[in-house]
């Protein structure tokens, strides 16, 4: 037997209704005034969207790191200060580039400056 079978919609919530609805008829399910009512009106700016890189070896070459450690090295965030106005979205960027140096430190001063 499958979830159509097993599963009567009598005995599940309504949002368990809604997944059993989504996997019987293969159809994405999409609540626009739970996005606009939850989610969007709820934004406030600014907002950050952060990306990191980082590196691991098995064989560490920083002092202090142990194998296969994440060691951030590069970090990008974009801020947008409001939705309304255009070219309110900056971009900002760190990448090390001191060969066998840690990254730590300076990763987190620069973009903590930013933030």
């Amino acid at each position: 037997s499958d979830i159509t079978d097993d599963l009567s919609s009598r005995y599940l919530t309504p949002n368990q209704q809604k997944i059993r609805n989504v996997i019987i008829n293969q159809k994405s399910f999409l609540d626009p005034k739970f996005i606009q009512s939850n989610l969007i009106s709820n934004i406030t700016f600014p907002l950050f969207f952060i990306d990191f890189e980082t590196f691991s070896s098995a064989v560490p070459d920083i002092p202090g790191t142990k194998p296969y450690q994440a060691i951030p090295f590069q970090w990008s965030c974009h801020i947008q200060t409001n939705s309304n106005l255009p070219n309110s979205l900056s971009h900002h960027e760190y990448l090390h580039s001191t060969p066998k140096t840690d990254p730590r430190q300076m990763f987190l001063k620069t973009l903590v400056k930013v933030l």
